[in-house]
């Protein structure tokens, strides 16, 4: 199945769920490390488009980039699951639904069973925090 066939795949099947469907999950690897991650916090999975690294971020920021017409923050899975650098062969951009983040995967399947649950939402809010404030250009 390509790329865009699982992207609409996942976009009507997002589209048609029901409270009898809540708990559907999408398996996430990243430095042979898979998770599970509730696809209710999920709203796109794409291809890694190019993304450009922003000056005084942490570690955990991989950068921005552009994503179904949106400007995302992309972060470091790995990061977040205790690695000490980030897996250079993510490919993939899973972008959350709250918010305009993403995080960075080497792999994703909708197999899930036995795995580890990964809540995304209070890394994004801890990566968040660690961000400098924007600064103005304007004197």
């Amino acid at each position: 199945m390509s790329l865009q066939a699982y992207q609409a795949h996942l976009t009507q099947r997002f589209s048609q769920r029901d409270a009898q469907d809540a708990e559907q999950w999408l398996a996430i690897a990243v430095n042979n490390t898979v998770v599970r991650v509730d696809a209710a916090t999920v709203a796109l999975v794409a291809q890694r488009p190019q993304i450009t690294r922003l000056p005084g971020v942490p570690p955990v920021v991989a950068g921005v980039c552009h994503a179904s017409g949106r400007s995302v923050v992309a972060l470091h899975l790995s990061i977040a699951l205790g690695h000490d650098a980030a897996d250079p062969g993510c490919a993939h951009l899973i972008c959350l639904a709250e918010g305009s983040m993403a995080l960075l995967a080497t792999a994703v399947a909708a197999d899930t069973r036995d795995l580890t649950t990964f809540d995304p939402l209070p890394f994004v809010r801890e990566a968040l925090a660690a961000m400098p404030p924007p600064r103005s250009h304007i004197p």
